[in-house]
């Protein structure tokens, strides 16, 4: 077990001589300008997220031959425009940052990006021969498709990099992120189980997702209602905590 974390910090070190740590500083201001302009000139962007997101269900639903296919594609579905609504909600987008919630998530959204990635490099790679072999056969054109060809392969091989960089550094903290989310999960359980219930099986019962007043019209007892409210405090605070950290740059999380 030694000898496999010394062969991971060895990898570590490497990607971060290959640029991974710089480039991640730059990850986070082109994150913090993408969010800013977002919220400035598209007011309409949850919309146009959940359109897109209800042009794939549509797709997949028309393959499903089953119901219970069916409800898994629906089940999916919310789950997707929940997540855009948090990404919105604390302008963090869910494969540069470790939930707190569910922090052994993060290795399925960095390996997803990392495969989005290495297809983009595949493509530039393919590409760059064709666009040096057009410069040198006089076609003034090509020039700046070998720019552009040279920027997006030098973009999606740091993007690769820095996805292997914090891969790395999350196996070195597996089993220690694992305990921390079964605590979390039991502490949850056992401070809010009635709060946790009432949104699950709102969420279940809506065809889409549901709103605060949709969850507030299903409350039934007391216990409800107070741990949801403590529930909502507590995500007010968590929010304002973030937002306090990155004005101050502060690092938190496995990214910053």
């Amino acid at each position: 077990m030694k000898e496999d974390k010394l062969a991971i910090k060895k990898k570590i070190k490497l990607y971060e001589k290959l640029g991974a740590r710089n480039f991640q500083s730059f990850v986070f201001k082109i994150e913090d300008i993408k969010w800013k302009v977002i919220k400035k000139v598209f007011p309409n962007y949850l919309k146009f997220v959940d359109k897109m997101i209800d042009k794939k269900t549509i797709k997949f639903l028309k393959r499903a031959k089953t119901e219970d296919i069916k409800d898994k594609i629906k089940m999916i579905t919310k789950i997707e425009k929940m997540k855009s609504r948090k990404e919105y909600n604390r302008t963090e987008n869910i494969n540069y940052h470790i939930s707190k919630s569910n922090p052994t998530d993060f290795l399925y959204y960095l390996n997803w990006n990392k495969s989005i990635h290495k297809k983009g490099l595949i493509k530039d790679l393919i590409l760059l021969p064709i666009t040096i072999i057009a410069i040198t056969n006089s076609a003034a054109i090509a020039i700046p498709l070998v720019i552009y060809n040279l920027s997006s392969l030098f973009i999606n091989f740091q993007c690769i990099n820095l996805q292997n960089y914090n891969i790395s550094r999350i196996s070195l903290i597996k089993e220690k992120l694992e305990k921390q989310e079964k605590k979390k999960i039991e502490n949850d359980i056992s401070n809010y189980g009635d709060a946790i219930n009432l949104v699950s099986n709102t969420i279940k019962d809506k065809e889409n997702i549901p709103t605060i007043e949709d969850i507030v019209n299903n409350i039934k007892t007391k216990a409800q209602a107070e741990q949801l409210k403590q529930l909502i405090l507590r995500e007010k605070l968590e929010r304002e905590n973030n937002k306090k950290n990155i004005k101050g740059g502060k690092q938190y999380g496995i990214n910053r």
